[in-house]
């Protein structure tokens, strides 16, 4: 069998160390997980892939753990490109990413020079390698650990962002999301993604990617 085919909605997990990756991915397949099985370990971090189940039913949709942004592991660049370096390893033929999730934790006053979130156009090549051309409409700018700050708090700190720091990403088509580290939030995060991918053009060949 394939690791995955030319249905499967692939969505990448990136931010810093700590901001909740591992945990959404964990909230999104509850306790029913599939791992896709093929991993790419280089240093301290790896690159996992595990499909989401629904109903102990395998889905189409797959979530991509990556390593976090941090001096151990590497900047927010160096993180994109080993995913990049991850798909050209499991897949025979080109294959785009649906979304890419970038998290951002609330409750940090401020945004440190590693995280993605700081300068999201900055990796607009990136983005477009991974995503296609139209990559902006296909990142998530998306705030976890509110259940660290109070709302009215997270909520000014959100519309700087929305304001400043992601203005440009914003206004070219990406969108923001509040993670409210529930099943129910990481769910319906997958759902918003699943729309957004079956509204645009298939861009990926129906050879898919070869088995391991």
């Amino acid at each position: 069998m394939p690791l995955f085919t030319a249905d499967d909605i692939i969505i990448v997990v990136v931010g810093p160390s700590g901001s909740g990756k591992s945990s959404f991915i964990n909230k999104a397949t509850g306790s029913e997980v599939a791992d896709v099985g093929h991993r790419l370990s280089r240093c301290t971090g790896e690159i996992k892939a595990t499909r989401v189940t629904n109903h102990s039913q395998p889905s189409n949709v797959v979530l991509v753990d990556t390593p976090g942004f941090d001096d151990a592991v590497g900047s927010s660049d160096q993180v994109l490109r080993r995913v990049s370096d991850w798909l050209e390893e499991v897949c025979e033929t080109k294959v785009l990413l649906s979304a890419i999730l970038c998290f951002h934790r609330i409750s940090d006053n401020r945004i440190s020079d590693n995280d993605i979130t700081g300068a999201p156009l900055k990796h607009l090549s990136m983005f477009r390698k991974l995503c296609g051309e139209d990559a902006v409409s296909h990142i998530v700018l998306t705030t976890t650990m509110w259940d660290e700050v109070e709302e009215a708090v997270g909520r000014k700190r959100l519309a700087e962002l929305e304001s400043i720091q992601w203005k440009g990403m914003v206004q070219s088509g990406s969108s923001s999301f509040c993670y409210w580290n529930t099943k129910e939030s990481a769910r319906e995060l997958l759902q918003i993604v699943a729309g957004q991918t079956a509204q645009r053009p298939k861009t990926r060949s129906p050879q898919g990617v070869r088995p391991r």
